[in-house]
């Protein structure tokens, strides 16, 4: 039997060949079904409603490379809740989206693979999360586990219970690059692409497990939120017209690493857009030219990175652009670190809080927080 291999820091392991790439719901008394469409994308129908909610449940839940798997928004549903109770991660290689407005949650308790090729079509907030329970606004909660769980009485979901395993991204390598003149970081190239590739969302796009790990990849917001939150314990979420926020979690924090030239994205072009980055954790380790980039053509995104233990950002690969007039160098860099950037003639650069034990930056390493325009800056602390 061939066996394939992926890394991970925990939950992940080597799985068999054929519980890769399926979708197999569980069977209960208001199961889901698949189905084809017209334009060959595989959707997903039928689940149980409840209110405003829409839950699915799945023995296993892959999507292919190639592969366009949508769920289905029947009216009125705002939220959709799919849970996998098999005892396999979920590997998202292909294109994963919903049919309409709803936000979309995809909880495997065992973790979460998102390949090189995986993408999101969602117009409302995504949550994926290794959570074991969706708590309810009644004091009880829904094992993620059960694949029959007693739907009939179910109250509205208000949070998550995490309780342990990984989720980990894979993608190509971030492009963005900033020119430096003698010592000073001077302007930046986001090429087109940046915005074509990666995780992104309209609205909130969310990472919950006990740990977090990028290899290359992107999570982007164009405009939107971004959470980022390595911890056990409780965490509740509410809807807001912005999208979903996240509250701090309750338990043990885990760790969050991007290597590989993995990058955290927000791309905000037009007036009244004000998106959040929110970073939770033990230690946070942002290496291999890896980095967070905001670009605000108004009020500057706030970044907030609260950890536990240490905050370390080392190095940056760099090589000179032709010609290079003396006596003050011009070199292209792959820029590590975090930079906030204002554009435009109302663009703010935004605020960044860290909190951390150690900070350490390290081989030529950024923070770095600028306005194109004459608005005065926002905050760093």
């Amino acid at each position: 039997m061939k066996l394939l291999v992926f890394f991970t820091c925990s939950s992940f392991a080597l799985l068999p060949t054929s519980a890769i790439a399926q979708i197999i719901p569980n069977s209960n008394s208001e199961p889901s079904t698949l189905r084809v469409s017209s334009q060959g994308q595989t959707v997903i129908d039928g689940g149980a409603i409840r209110g405003a909610n829409l839950f699915h449940s799945f023995q296993e839940f892959n999507v292919e490379a190639g592969q366009q798997v949508y769920f289905a928004n029947p009216a009125s549903i705002q939220n959709i809740f799919s849970r996998v109770s098999g005892s396999n991660p979920s590997r998202i290689f292909g294109t994963l989206g919903v049919l309409g407005n709803a936000n979309l949650f995809l909880l495997n308790p065992n973790g979460i693979l998102f390949g090189a090729n995986a993408q999101l079509d969602i117009r409302g907030s995504f949550v994926a999360s290794t959570a074991n329970q969706i708590l309810l606004n009644d004091g009880r909660s829904l094992l993620v586990s059960d694949p029959n769980p007693p739907l009939l009485t179910i109250s509205t979901p208000i949070g998550l219970q995490v309780n342990g395993g990984s989720i980990r991204v894979e993608g190509k390598p971030h492009q963005i690059t900033g020119e430096t003149i003698g010592l000073a970081l001077n302007t930046f190239t986001y090429p087109i692409e940046a915005s074509q590739t990666g995780l992104k969302t309209q609205k909130t796009l969310a990472l919950v497990g006990q740990n977090i790990d990028f290899w290359g990849g992107t999570l982007a917001a164009e405009p939107g939120n971004l959470y980022l939150t390595a911890q056990s314990g409780t965490i509740f979420f509410q809807d807001t017209a912005t999208g979903l926020t996240l509250a701090e979690g309750t338990g043990q924090t885990g760790n969050i690493s991007f290597r590989n030239q993995a990058s955290l994205e927000v791309n905000q072009q037009n007036p009244g857009e004000a998106s959040t980055v929110s970073i939770r954790a033990n230690d946070f380790l942002l290496t291999d030219s890896s980095l967070i980039f905001t670009r605000n053509a108004s009020t500057g995104a706030k970044v907030n990175i609260q950890l536990d233990g240490n905050f370390t950002v080392d190095g940056v690969t760099q090589r000179s652009i032709p010609p290079a007039p003396p006596p003050l160098p011009r070199l292209r860099r792959q820029i590590r670190g975090i930079v906030l950037q204002g554009i435009g003639d109302n663009g703010t650069s935004g605020s960044l809080n860290i909190q951390a034990k150690n900070i350490r930056l390290q081989d030529s390493a950024y923070i770095s927080l600028t306005n194109r325009s004459n608005l005065p800056g926002e905050s760093l602390t």
